[in-house]
Parts: C-alpha cells; structure tokens; sequence
C-alpha cells in the first residue's frame, strides 16, 4: 500500500475526455519519438502527437492526439499504409525530404479526425485520416458543437406511383 497525504478539496479533477469530434482540424506536431509496440508483430513505431490549435469557438482546442506510425510491421501492408501517411504530413509540412522526425516538430498542418467506435474493451475515441498543407485551397472544417454521430447520406424521397392508367409526373 502507498501513503500520499493529499487534499483531494485543492486539486481540480480531470474532467471525462470524450473524443474530438469528427472534422478537419489546424492542428501543431508537439512530439516524436520511436517506440517498441508491445505486440510483436508490430516491430517499431513513430508516435507523432498532434495538438490542436486555438480556433475560435472550436470545442477541441488545446487537445491532443496521437499518431502510431508502425513502419517497421511485420505485414508490409501496414507498413506500407504508416509510410504513406508519414509522407502526407511531411508534404503537408513543406519537409519534402524527411531525414529525422525531429524535422517535424512545431510545424502546423491540417488533420483529418474520425471518431472510432468503442472495441475490444476500450471506449470510443479517435483516429487520425488525412493530412493537408495549411495553404490548401480545402478549408478547415471545424465543427462548432459536438454531434451525436455523422447523419448518414438521404435521397429525397420518391414520389408515390401514378394511379393506374395515368402517366407518371415526369413523362410528358
């Protein structure tokens, strides 16, 4: 058992973090590093931790995420997937040859954030999914309040069948 004498009273709590909500996002690279992945497939990876900038009236500023980059995966798919994306945000970052990922460090660039669904005993939370310059002509898309989940895609719906023997609205 550990003692700590602490006055729970004069600390602020941590509120609940729920995920950032889905959108583009301006966002600073703050951190890099290589790691060992605890599963032994997954060999070596970069983590690059994202934060997003201050926009005003954005719910998810200040926030971070991070980025687990598994280059050296023992499926060359997801190796093949984390180099892509290493080069989207090296481009993104103006960095068109990357020699270390210390190169990328304080640079701005525009992230793409999906929320993914609760899995395996771990809560929703988020993932990144595209990379932009911050001069691409797409504008930031930063969602003002939290939605419930993305509305899917509707059609208008269709008009009702003509009574037999009439021709339809749109015949002439």
């Amino acid at each position: 058992m550990a003692i700590y004498n602490m006055d729970a009273k004069s600390v602020e709590p941590r509120p609940s973090m729920t995920p950032v909500p889905a959108g583009w996002y301006p966002a600073t690279i703050i951190s890099s590093t290589l790691e060992t992945s605890k599963k032994e497939d997954a060999g070596e990876m970069f983590v690059l931790r994202f934060k997003i900038d201050e926009v005003a009236g954005a719910p998810a500023a200040g926030r971070e995420i991070a980025l687990y980059l598994c280059v050296n995966h023992s499926k060359i798919e997801t190796q093949q997937f984390a180099r892509a994306d290493l080069a989207s945000i090296a481009l993104a970052c103006d960095v068109p040859v990357l020699k270390d990922t210390s190169d990328l460090l304080g640079r701005s660039l525009k992230i793409r954030v999906k929320v993914t669904p609760a899995k395996g005993g771990y809560s929703e939370g988020n993932g990144l999914h595209g990379f932009q310059s911050l001069n691409d002509a797409a504008p930031i898309r930063v969602p003002l309040t939290t939605p419930k989940e993305e509305a899917p895609t509707t059609f208008p719906p269709k008009p009702p069948a003509p009574a037999p023997g009439q021709k339809p609205s749109w015949k002439k």
